[in-house]
């Protein structure tokens, strides 16, 4: 009989799911070549609960496009300290597995990676405890940063990874946050051709995007082309929400240098009023910069209108 057993919330390893995996008595056609190559493709993979009863199978091993989504779409990065920080842990861990990064680029909400690794669960439940953790202490709060579990796409071929890591880099420029994907500091755009003071924090293999292209002139020209859409601009007459960035560059103006976790309940709820009055900031907005949840921004903004 075929099956795959586990026994805890989240996921077994594929070592552990091929205990059991063949009786050989019910496969008499299985020789030991049949069931050797079965097992190796067996222990690509891990099997992973997703809760109500969904079990998703991951693979484990190869190039994949890796998204972390924050929790409740709060910003996950406040300053520079905590993405340097981020990609220190990646660093490590990346050595530890000896694995490859290909792109990446750390978004306000959410962190795109283009990872080749034959752990990759393993390698991204290290990463995201350690920076987890490290988070938790600096502002001394408890709880998920990250939503679980982690999104990752695999990408087999060498055009379908150039297309990933060109999708990863101009994320920013789609987004409005800056006018080519050159100019935005937190992605790996000037690790190719150019020179970063990231590098001291990351290294990143700039094979795949010099074997593409024979120059960084042309890379740039291809960099800023974007397939079927055109860079987000915030437009006040279509009701469009401010980006990130903007609102929390805006906060700490108005904070002037002090931290949200010290201000008393009377300045948090004056700040909430101020920041709701302004067109295109949206409640997640308000909730992420001030550390607050989505429900207290809505019942101070409800009493107050």
């Amino acid at each position: 009989m075929l099956f795959i057993s586990y026994t805890d919330k989240y996921a077994k390893s594929a070592r552990q799911l091929t205990t059991g995996f063949f009786l050989s008595s019910h496969f008499p056609f299985c020789n030991a070549e049949v069931i050797c190559y079965l097992c190796t493709v067996v222990l690509n993979y891990v099997l992973m609960d997703r809760g109500g009863g969904k079990v998703q199978i991951r693979l484990q091993s190869g190039c994949f496009h890796v998204i972390l989504n924050s929790n409740f779409q709060n910003i996950i990065f406040s300053d520079d300290i905590e993405r340097i920080q981020f990609l220190i842990i990646l660093h490590k861990y990346l050595k530890k597995y000896n694995c490859k990064i290909y792109a990446f680029c750390l978004m306000h909400t959410h962190i795109h990676l283009l990872i080749e690794t034959s752990q990759l669960s393993r390698l991204m439940q290290c990463v995201l405890h350690d920076y987890s953790f490290w988070y938790n202490r600096r502002i001394r709060q408890k709880g998920n940063i990250f939503r679980r579990p982690f999104i990752s796409y695999p990408k087999y071929s060498a055009h379908s990874q150039l297309d990933t890591a060109l999708y990863i880099l101009r994320n920013p420029y789609v987004q409005g946050l800056s006018s080519h994907p050159r100019n935005y500091y937190w992605s790996s755009y000037n690790f190719y051709f150019g020179t970063t003071r990231l590098e001291k924090c990351i290294k990143v293999d700039p094979s795949l995007i010099r074997n593409a292209f024979g120059n960084s002139s042309d890379f740039y020209r291809t960099a800023a082309i974007i397939p079927q859409q055109p860079p987000k601009i915030y437009n006040k007459s279509r009701g469009k929400f401010l980006s990130d960035e903007l609102v929390m560059n805006y906060t700490k103006e108005l904070l002037d240098g002090k931290s949200p976790h010290n201000l008393t309940q009377d300045q948090v709820e004056r700040l909430i009023i101020h920041l709701k009055k302004i067109p295109g900031v949206s409640i997640r907005q308000i909730s992420s910069v001030l550390y607050v949840s989505q429900n207290y921004v809505r019942r101070v903004t409800a009493a107050h209108s």
